[in-house]
Formats: structure tokens, C-alpha cells, sequence
């Protein structure tokens, strides 16, 4: 007698856990906060910077923009400011490697996500013409190509970076971190966390491109084509 096969369990519908709820929670607050109340925070910063001038300070307001620039959609650039005016040339270089180190944060974060989630997050509501897109877009999987085979932008877009893991990718990572109001892609700490979630990008190579890119706004203060004051 042939044994009789399992019904298929039902597939449990996803429920968000108490930790993200916490989690998202808190995020959304601090953007709030940061909001609302940003500017008299950035400036209170500065008070107390210009008060103490001092290794423990430095090191406070180095932490705290670390903090807020891998967190995706919360602007950190004025504490930076205040960092590289207050502090100068050694301000400069800590907000240089504080900036790559966040958006080094922000990537093993997205690492931490299941790419099978990530899939199921980023897959088309609408079918894709196949006709459209590039020979070795066809079947792949990764979250930039997902995103980018979208509509027509996105498309020339990636007829340019070319098949996933090329350096043309980290070219385009580079350009967007230094994009003038990207903070509509999650600022820096969102591209950051998205370019983690996409498998095809290595650890290595992002993390020359971060290093760069974090490099741009203090490189350009340090040549004097720049002013802190201008970004409080």
C-alpha cells in the first residue's frame, strides 16, 4: 500500500516581528526629530564644540556622525561641517574615514537582509518585456538589476554599468553618493544599505569606492574650493 503523500502546508503570510517594528520605529523618530529640530540640534553642536575643543569632543561628534549618515534618509552632512571647521585639517581627515566607515556600516547591514526577501521585495508587479532589455539582464536576479530594468532610465542605465559585478557599477555607487539631493534614494546610509542587499557587488571594490567617495566633500573643504560653513 503506497503511503499517502503530505497535504502541502499552507505558506504562513509575513508578519513583521516586534524588533523591526522597534527598530523602524525608532529610525522614523530620529528623522523626525532631526526634522524638526535639526537645526537648532546642528547649532547647540557647534556651541559645545567650539567650547571644548578637545580629543573626547571630536571623538563624541565623530560618533554621531557616523550614526547618522549610515542611517538611510538621515542627513549628517552639518555635523560634518562642524567637525571640519572646528577641528580643521584633522577634522577633515576624521570625517573623511568617518564617512567611509558609515557607509561600510550601512552595506554589512544590507548584507544582513535574505536575498530571497530581497527578490520578493524588488520583483515587478508588472511583467517585463524581455525585448528590452540587455542580453545578460535577462534572468538575473541581483537588487540593481532589479531595479534598473524597470522602465526606460533604468534600462539605459544599465546597458551601461554592463553585467553584474562590473566596474561600472561602482562607478554609478561613486556618482550617487555625491549626487546633489540624494537623499531621495535614502541619502547616504540608503544607497549604502541598498548596494549591500545586491550580491553581485563585492566587499572589496565598494570599499575602495566608499573610501573615495566619502573622500569628495572633505578633499574639496581641504583645497579651499569648499567652506564648512556653507553645509550649516
Amino acid at each position: 500500500m503506497e503511503p499517502t503523500p503530505a497535504a502541502p502546508t499552507a505558506r504562513k503570510p509575513w508578519r513583521p516581528s516586534l524588533k523591526l517594528i522597534i527598530v523602524t520605529l525608532l529610525i522614523g523618530g530620529l528623522i523626525a526629530a532631526f526634522a524638526i529640530g535639526g537645526h537648532d540640534f546642528v547649532v547647540w553642536l557647534q556651541t559645545l564644540a567650539e567650547r571644548s575643543r578637545t580629543p573626547w569632543t571630536l571623538a563624541v561628534l565623530c560618533t554621531i556622525f557616523t550614526v547618522l549618515l549610515a542611517l538611510p534618509g538621515v542627513p549628517g552632512l552639518e555635523v560634518a561641517a562642524i567637525i571640519m571647521l572646528v577641528f580643521g585639517e584633522v577634522g577633515i581627515i576624521a570625517t573623511w574615514l568617518c564617512g567611509a566607515l558609515a557607509f561600510n556600516i550601512s552595506f554589512f547591514a544590507g548584507r544582513l537582509v535574505p536575498e530571497a526577501r530581497i527578490q520578493r521585495w524588488l520583483a515587478p508587479k508588472k511583467k517585463i518585456d524581455l525585448a528590452k532589455l540587455p542580453d545578460f539582464a535577462v534572468g538575473q536576479h541581483d537588487a540593481m538589476t532589479l531595479v534598473l530594468e524597470r522602465n526606460r532610465v533604468g534600462r539605459a542605465i544599465l546597458r551601461w554599468t554592463g553585467p553584474p559585478g562590473g566596474w561600472r557599477r561602482y562607478v554609478l555607487i561613486f556618482v550617487l553618493f555625491n549626487t546633489p539631493g540624494n537623499f531621495v534614494l535614502g541619502g547616504g546610509g540608503g544607497i549604502a544599505m541598498f548596494c549591500g542587499t545586491s550580491r553581485d557587488l563585492r566587499w572589496g571594490p565598494y570599499f575602495v569606492t566608499a573610501l573615495l567617495a566619502a573622500g569628495v566633500i572633505p578633499g574639496l573643504v581641504w583645497a579651499g574650493l569648499l567652506t564648512a560653513n556653507q553645509f550649516i
